[in-house]
């Protein structure tokens, strides 16, 4: 009896702790987003003050501002058609190439690959901005979606083949005994048994793609002007429109926030792919 009792009360004690360590670790996280959104609701002479209200009436004045005046609605659509787009075509090439790298053991070429990836951004802009200038190619969809792709395409690739490492080739083996193509064992064996690899890479590919701010600003303007961007014309030298400043974030936050949360089983065993090893 003693024995069930020292047992639950240490259960009891882990779950106690556990909880604990998980509220310690996300208050500081929540709390900025918390604030946020609390006051994308207010007043600019309510947001001044300190410490700040958490009881007031709250009011819709600057999401209506940033929808209706703001154009907020043409700058999400082209965030959603550049994100989406950019990540789809990533996913293509990137299977693809994982899976030659897997299988055909180009190693060489994944760490290639990678290196690109490291390598400061900078370094590419500078001299890409000045082609694609010449080309008379700048602020347009396709610039902005070829852009996208290049920084997307090295960490889906990579994720990608740690993930098909770790499918055992026996049941391609398998596929090809019975009479099937290698075409055809990709697209019916293997694709299917990499979905948590290609829900965490293009999930990482929208979300890089939604939220960058450097490659809008330099190669789109007015035509392709996207939210991270648009979120900045609302800081000025003169002062900074506080109350539409955080509802225009509120509206770029919530849906990254709905999708990692809808994707974060698939996300992390994406993640985990190839992390164990024998």
């Amino acid at each position: 009896m003693k024995i069930k009792k020292l047992i639950r009360y240490s259960s009891v004690k882990d779950h106690f702790f556990s909880y604990l360590y998980s509220i310690i670790i996300a208050v500081p996280i929540l709390m900025p987003f918390f604030f946020t959104f609390i006051s994308s609701f207010k007043k600019t002479s309510q947001i001044y003050k300190f410490p700040p209200e958490f009881i007031f009436k709250p009011t819709l004045e600057n999401y209506e501002y940033v929808l209706k005046t703001a154009n907020l609605i043409k700058n999400l659509a082209n965030s959603a058609l550049i994100a989406v787009t950019s990540s789809l075509i990533t996913m293509t090439f990137a299977i693809l190439a994982a899976y030659a790298i897997s299988r055909y053991k180009m190693r060489k070429i994944s760490a290639g690959i990678l290196v690109a990836r490291i390598i400061p951004s900078t370094c590419f802009m500078i001299p890409l901005y000045f082609v694609f200038s010449r080309m008379g190619l700048l602020d347009t969809y396709t610039v902005m979606i070829i852009m996208h792709m290049m920084f997307s395409i090295p960490t889906t690739v990579y994720i990608c083949t740690n993930f098909i490492d770790d499918l055992p080739y026996e049941i391609e083996e398998a596929a090809f005994v019975d009479g099937a193509t290698k075409q055809h064992t990709f697209f019916k064996i293997v694709l299917p048994l990499c979905s948590p690899a290609l829900i965490t890479s293009s999930t990482l590919s929208f979300l890089g793609s939604w939220n960058n701010f450097q490659l809008s600003l330099i190669f789109g303007q007015a035509k392709t002007k996207t939210l991270p961007v648009a979120l900045y014309g609302f800081m000025s030298s003169d002062a900074v429109r506080w109350g539409r400043l955080l509802a225009a974030a509120m509206i770029i936050m919530v849906p990254a926030i709905l999708l990692t949360m809808v994707l974060q089983k698939y996300i992390i065993s994406g993640l985990s792919a190839g992390s164990i090893k024998g």
